[in-house]
């Protein structure tokens, strides 16, 4: 790897999501290895980049259950066509799971217990993510699901733990980690071009059997949208609808006020033509009665 972007908690999805993990930046061979023994329960559809040092292509998710550690690792943006295992799998410590390129890092999340799918981190109901790096760490741990993890612990826990053949490169590897560390990089990943098409990248294929939620699809029409336009725009609608309510329930009483006033009318206009008839005398009065009805 080249270096690690401590960017858990920061703005994903336009403000929508915050990020659940953080990214490695790799290089060729960008080989992406388990952190320890464990099972491969699922692989799915993650993003589509189109800027790593692979060239642009889909990436899949490899969750992975570490029974020693109990905790999960999703295995993310790995390219599409690089996967070296399959649900099921048992995999070894520093085996290689595939090849990290298509959007030249890994992306790392940690989770508590045994899982098959990764999780979304949202902001409260009506806000958005700000520009910070750790914008939800600060504002938005409320929100967060508990099993989400940390994985920032355990990349540093790796401090001369490393793969590599030799102590040259896992003292290399140790000053990339600590300077990471030490700079809290300043990029957020999914803004800066890196990214063509995101979706939420939660479900995929599990088994083989479509999951909801699959993220090679794309963005929905509404995505350019933040929260505050959408507000927005939901709150003319339905004032528009409180509007149209209004003025309906107006004519119908205007209409009902009418019909009430015409009735009135026509039996008072009875009336008098049937009192007249019966005051032209005996000899009139069935007529008058006639002609009132």
């Amino acid at each position: 790897f080249s270096r690690v972007s401590v960017n858990g908690g920061g703005r994903r999805s336009s403000g929508r999501r915050c990020h659940a993990g953080l990214d490695i930046y790799t290089k060729s061979p960008g080989s992406a290895v388990a952190v320890d023994d464990g099972v491969v329960r699922n692989i799915f559809n993650f993003l589509t980049c189109r800027s790593g040092w692979s060239g642009p292509g889909p990436t899949k998710a490899v969750m992975v259950y570490h029974p020693a550690l109990r905790e999960t690792f999703n295995y993310g943006e790995m390219d599409a066509s690089r996967i070296l295992v399959k649900v099921g799998d048992r995999v070894r410590r520093g085996q290689v799971l595939g090849r990290a390129g298509h959007c030249g890092m890994l992306h790392f999340e940690r989770y508590s217990g045994d899982r098959s799918a990764n999780l979304h981190w949202r902001p409260p109901s009506g806000r958005t993510v700000g520009g910070a790096l750790d914008f939800c760490v600060r504002n938005y741990m409320s929100t967060k699901p508990a099993a989400i993890l940390d994985p920032r612990q355990f990349i540093q826990g790796l401090h001369g733990h490393w793969c590599g053949p030799g102590a040259e490169q896992g003292a290399a590897a140790d000053s990339r980690l600590a300077g990471s560390f030490a700079r809290f990089d300043t990029e957020v990943a999914d803004e800066d071009g890196i990214i063509a098409s995101e979706g939420d990248a939660v479900g995929g294929t599990l088994n083989g059997t479509a999951v909801d939620g699959g993220a090679g699809a794309g963005a929905s029409p509404i995505d350019g949208l933040g929260w505050d336009a959408l507000g927005a725009i939901i709150a003319v609608a339905v004032l528009v609808v409180l509007v149209v309510v209004g003025v309906t329930a107006c004519i119908v009483c205007v209409l009902v006020r009418r019909n009430r006033a015409a009735r009135a009318t026509r039996m008072a206009y009875g009336h008098d033509l049937g009192g007249g008839g019966g005051g032209g005398g005996s000899g009139g009065g069935g007529g008058g009665g006639s002609s009132g009805e």
